[in-house]
């Protein structure tokens, strides 16, 4: 929903605004005595201003539509990856089309998402659009890439620079940024190896410092499983810097900025640890978990203390946390398991904490972008946990197992068979376009008993039951499927609070009226089409 409306006001404007929330917010932090910005680091680097202006609907610069002459011109921006080149073709000083002509450094996923802003820019006759949720650089870069095509268009010229960096590139606003917890140079560190950890991209940087004659010697990385190894590496660029300073406050990696961010914060505290060690006050504490210390803010029921776990639908399945109430507020916030969780999403979706510890509730919390189902596991399952706090958790009623139908006893009047059908149906995606269609096989194997029987006058009546007993998607497997394996799982087993499509056709014995696993629709509706295509003839039938 676009908020301005004015052009020039439009622009300069939303140039405010990223500023503005920053200081605001670290305005309230302190004021609060919340967490530090490091948990939230979404907000407390100018590097991602421009991502933040794009998330209230902005692209990275003001554009004022003009009139354009016919004919077909090309663009190019930084997107998240690299440089996205279009054409735009103006017919009757119209626009009439945009294509995508390059975007080799996009991740296909979110370039198909970022796409759907062609047809709102065709729709508004302007680039003057929202950007899409979730794909925020690679809208920008369309966005701005038109701008470029249509600036042309109207006889101005553009200094398009190619062979951008993409994300935190200086198109994107990302540069000359330090990290995002402040730290005071100590006068003098005690000599030895001292490690620290903080929160990166995907999550924990772990890091080791050498002091010797009271200064930084040597910094090593000791683990970061979760980043992402090419960002990894151009992050650790920051290390000689750190160095050549002797102070971790020197500027983050343009275009990595969440792994420099973690390299940073950890040398902090480690570095922290090394002047506390000058006065014999040691600490191994990194302070680098989820249970910061709450805010002064009032929870709004009344808790019973004590220690209560909740579960969540995330991502991929089930998201299960601890909370831990003293005093009759939260106290911590621990997540006790969520494997099937993207960890680089995961570890993003997780800063909600902080903000629940410090607002004491979980009403406002608005969700992480581009994290969307990680961060709504979370804040169920922290909901789950608060409501048997104060009392007013109800159990869920399951619903009741349908009659089992009684197997006859293998005899020479019994014959008990297992069959199996395959159908293959073509996976599509939905208007978000998130993966490429694909086609899914699917297994689904059923039992068939059938009975002979012969009366005094030697008649004879055969009796065959048909019952569905599994559903497998067999291609593509987990190992080729990448992606989509989440969302096929997802579909077929369900979670713990969730039916899936297996459970659902085996209760009813029947496909129809199957109701599709939210999170997981497109797999779900593919395993309903392959089983369309098989003959199953489920049920009973006497002749």
């Amino acid at each position: 929903m676009r908020i301005f409306y004015n052009k020039s006001a439009d622009a300069f404007v939303r140039r405010l605004v990223p500023g503005i929330a920053v200081l605001a917010l670290a305005a309230w932090g302190i004021a609060s005595g919340g967490a530090v910005l490091e948990d939230i680091p979404e907000l407390t680097t100018t590097a991602e201003a421009a991502d933040v202006a794009a998330e209230a609907g902005a692209s990275s610069d003001g554009f004022t539509d003009g009139e354009y002459a016919d004919g077909t011109y090309t663009g190019t921006a930084a997107g998240f990856g690299g440089d996205i080149t279009v054409s735009v073709t103006i017919a009757d000083g119209k626009i009439t089309a945009i294509e995508i002509v390059s975007a080799a450094g996009e991740t296909p996923s979110y370039l198909s998402r970022a796409k759907t802003i062609i047809d709102a820019m065709l729709e508004a006759q302007s680039p003057n659009v929202d950007v899409v949720s979730g794909a925020t650089f690679s809208s920008n870069g369309i966005i701005n890439a038109v701008k470029n095509a249509l600036i042309k268009a109207s006889g101005g010229t553009v200094n398009e620079t190619t062979g951008s960096t993409g994300l935190g590139s200086a198109s994107a606003g990302g540069s000359g940024t330090t990290s995002s917890d402040s730290f005071t140079d100590a006068a003098a560190y005690a000599d030895g190896t001292y490690t620290g950890s903080a929160q990166g991209f995907g999550g924990t940087i772990s890091v080791s410092v050498k002091i010797s004659g009271g200064k930084i010697a040597a910094i090593s990385i000791v683990s970061a499983s979760g980043e992402t190894a090419s960002y990894l590496a151009k992050a650790k660029a920051v290390i000689n810097k750190v160095i050549a300073a002797q102070s971790p406050n020197v500027d983050v990696v343009s275009g990595a900025t969440y792994s420099s961010n973690g390299i940073l914060n950890a040398v902090k505290k480690a570095l922290s640890k090394a002047a506390a060690a000058v006065s014999g006050n040691q600490t191994t504490e990194d302070d680098d978990t989820d249970d910061t210390t709450p805010s002064n803010a009032k929870p709004d029921r009344t808790y019973t203390d004590g220690t209560y776990t909740g579960t969540g639908d995330g991502y991929g399945g089930d998201v299960t946390v601890k909370v831990t109430i003293l005093d009759a507020k939260i106290s911590a916030i621990d997540v006790i398991s969520a494997e099937d969780e993207t960890p680089s999403f995961f570890a993003r979706a997780r800063t909600l904490i902080a903000t629940i510890l410090n607002k004491q509730t979980t009403k406002g919390v608005d969700i992480v972008s581009g994290a969307t189902y990680s961060s709504n596991g979370i804040l169920d399952a922290v909901n789950e946990a608060l409501d048997k706090a104060a009392g007013t958790y109800v159990e869920p009623t399951p619903e009741p197992d349908p009659e089992p139908t009684p197997t006859p006893e293998p005899s020479e009047n019994t014959t008990i068979e297992e069959l199996t059908y395959t159908g293959t149906a073509l996976c599509e995606a939905d208007e978000y376009e998130d993966f490429d269609n694909y086609n899914m096989t699917v297994k689904f194997t059923v039992t068939q008993t059938t009975t002979v029987e012969t009366d005094e006058s030697g008649n004879t009546t055969t009796t065959v039951e048909r019952k569905l007993t599994g559903v497998e998607v067999t291609d593509p497997t987990q190992e080729n499927a990448g992606n989509n394996w989440t969302y096929i799982k997802k579909a077929v087993n369900g979670t713990s609070k969730i039916t899936g499509v297996a459970a659902q056709a085996i209760a009813k014995q029947s496909f129809d009226g199957i109701d599709a696993i939210s999170g997981a629709t497109c797999s779900s509706n593919a395993i309903v089409k392959a089983a369309s295509q098989c003959d199953l003839n489920l049920g009973t039938t006497t002749k």
